[in-house]
C-alpha cells in the first residue's frame, strides 16, 4: 500500500433542546508511508455456499484459500452429519470434502440455528435426493430474515413443502425447469434455486436474480456440465440468470477449486 488511512471512533455528547444526545464520531487521519504485501483471506459467504454445493456430487473435492472461521466449522459439521467426510487444514486454508457416502437428508434444528447459511443445503439435497428435512435457519449480524423466496420457488420447481413448528419438510417426485421471479434480488434464494436447477434437465430462468457472488457459481456448474448466462436489464439489480444444459450426457464430477473462496 502506498497510502493508508487510520481511523478511530469516540463518543461525544451534545445538548440540543435541553436534551443530551450521544453522538459517535469517526476521525480519519493519514498514516505514515506503508509498503508490503498482505494475504487476503477467502470470503466467508463464497466458501459456505461452495461447501453446501458439494452435496450435489459424489466424490472428493478440494477447496483452497478457505478462511479459518467458526462458520466454516459449523458448515463442516453439518456436512459430516449428512455422511460426508470433512478435513480442514486451517493453517494452510485447505478444505477437503468427500461426499461419496452422503446418505442423510435431515439436519437437526440445533445445527440449523448456528449459521444463517445452513439453509443453503436445501437446494442441493432437494436436487440430488429429492427430499430434505431441516429447521428454519438461525440469524446473523443482520438478524433473522424470511426464506419465503426459497420455499415458494422450490414449490414452483415441483417440490412439496410443508412446515410444522420449526421444521421444514421438502419432497419431490421430480423437479422441473421454470421461470422464477424474485421480488428483490436475494443472494441466498438465487444460490439455492441455482443449485437445485443444476439437477434439472432443461433451461431455468431467474428474474431479478442476485449476481453478487455469480463468479462462485461458475465453479459449481462444472459439476454438471451446465452453463450460466447473466443478462442485465437495467442499471440496478434486475437481471436474468439462466442455466442451459449442454448437449450430451450430464457429467457429475468432483472438483478441485483453487482459490474458490476469493
Amino acid at each position: 500500500f502506498k497510502i493508508a488511512r487510520l481511523f478511530y471512533t469516540y463518543t461525544n455528547f451534545i445538548t440540543q433542546n435541553n436534551k443530551e444526545y450521544m453522538q459517535h464520531v469517526v476521525v480519519v487521519q493519514q498514516s505514515l508511508h506503508l509498503e508490503g504485501k498482505v494475504q487476503i483471506s477467502g470470503a466467508k459467504n463464497a466458501v459456505l455456499v461452495s461447501m453446501a454445493s458439494l452435496l450435489l456430487v459424489s466424490g472428493k473435492s478440494i477447496l483452497r484459500n478457505v478462511p479459518d472461521l467458526e462458520d466454516v466449522y459449523c458448515m463442516g459439521q453439518m456436512l459430516t452429519s449428512l455422511g460426508a467426510h470433512v478435513y480442514f487444514d486451517a493453517e494452510n486454508n485447505y478444505l477437503e470434502v468427500d461426499t461419496t457416502h452422503v446418505h442423510g437428508t435431515s439436519v437437526s434444528a440445533e445445527m440449523m440455528q448456528k449459521i444463517r447459511a445452513s439453509i443453503l443445503v436445501l437446494g442441493p439435497l432437494l436436487g440430488r435426493f429429492k427430499k430434505a428435512t431441516l429447521a428454519f435457519p438461525g440469524g446473523d449480524a443482520i438478524g433473522k430474515r424470511p426464506i419465503d423466496f426459497h420455499l415458494t420457488n422450490f414449490e414452483k420447481m415441483g417440490a412439496k413443502i410443508s412446515s410444522e413448528g420449526n421444521t421444514i419438510c421438502a419432497t419431490a417426485d421430480s423437479l422441473h425447469p421454470g421461470k422464477f421471479i424474485f421480488d428483490y434480488p436475494s443472494v441466498g434464494a438465487t444460490e439455492n434455486i441455482l443449485m437445485a436447477a443444476l439437477c434439472v434437465s432443461g433451461a431455468s430462468y431467474i428474474i431479478n436474480a442476485s449476481c453478487r457472488f455469480i463468479a462462485d457459481k461458475y465453479v459449481l456448474v462444472q459439476f454438471n456440465g451446465r452453463k450460466i448466462v447473466v443478462r442485465k436489464y437495467s442499471a440496478f439489480n434486475d437481471s436474468l440468470t439462466f442455466f442451459q444444459q449442454q448437449q450430451g450426457k450430464n457429467i457429475v464430477l468432483p472438483t478441485v477449486a483453487n482459490n474458490i473462496a476469493h
